[in-house]
């Protein structure tokens, strides 16, 4: 039983959890609702149209991260941190030339790339190239066709924006909220078919793509940062009606 109004901010929220939440939401009753997934925030929208249903995508505090090294200065060439695309991974390992550092999470495997915040940290601020893929190319199975705007539920992890923070070039695939949100693609997106032939020609001139580097990050403190989020919060919030407090810088 709640007391009291709620706000809920939902993140993780899939197509397959969808009805757990619609009931959930219900129970709350609340006037607003955001939602980190845009798709997600669409059909819940459609099933609750009571409610104002508004997209705020994950954030990040760049403070954390480490993104002050050149690219050429860098030592570890490519990094596949988390989920594996299959088709994509498949072709890559084993097969990058002699001299070429790759690092990637085994498939199953409980053993962390790097054990503990500060070992993160310090391993992606020496990354040239991070891949990057989402949930919707790794695991569609997971992101199933529900309807409502979420087939193939695609949407911004953390993890691009930490690459991002972090200085590296990310190689990959942008979810649509991504390009949204920065207003341009970030990202260079992946060679499926010869991806080796691809990571060696960004690696042998990956200095030019300093500048690219550079935006993304100045475009991160813009658009990507807690602050960013709380601001957008308080402005839809005061929309409402709701008596907000002043943010410091105005």
């Amino acid at each position: 039983m709640l007391w009291s109004e709620v706000i809920p901010y939902v993140s993780d929220c899939w197509p397959d959890d969808y009805e757990r939440w619609v009931a959930k939401l219900k129970r709350m009753r609340p006037r607003v609702l955001f939602v980190s997934a845009r798709g997600s925030a669409e059909f819940l929208q459609q099933r609750l149209p009571q409610v104002s249903v508004h997209w705020l995508p994950e954030a990040i505090d760049p403070t954390q991260w480490d993104g002050s090294r050149p690219l050429a200065g860098r030592q570890l060439d490519v990094l596949e941190l988390g989920r594996n695309h299959p088709r994509y991974h498949a072709q890559v390992r084993g097969a990058l030339r002699p001299g070429v550092t790759h690092r990637f999470a085994v498939d199953g495997s409980r053993i962390p790339i790097f054990p503990g915040f500060d070992a993160l940290r310090a391993g992606l601020a020496d990354a040239k190239i991070q891949v990057c893929f989402p949930k919707s190319m790794t695991h569609p199975d997971e992101a199933p066709d529900q309807g409502a705007g979420a087939k193939g539920l695609e949407t911004v992890t953390q993890r691009y924006f930490e690459a991002i923070a972090s200085g590296s070039l990310i190689v990959g695939h942008s979810p649509a909220e991504l390009t949204d949100l920065f207003g341009y693609d970030p990202t260079v997106a992946a060679d499926l078919d010869d991806p080796v032939a691809q990571l060696h020609a960004l690696l042998d001139c990956i200095e030019d793509y300093q500048p690219l580097v550079d935006r993304n990050h100045a475009r991160l403190l813009e658009v990507g940062t807690w602050d960013a989020r709380v601001a957008e919060m308080l402005a839809v919030l005061s929309e409402h009606g709701y008596e907000v407090p002043r943010l410091p810088n105005g």
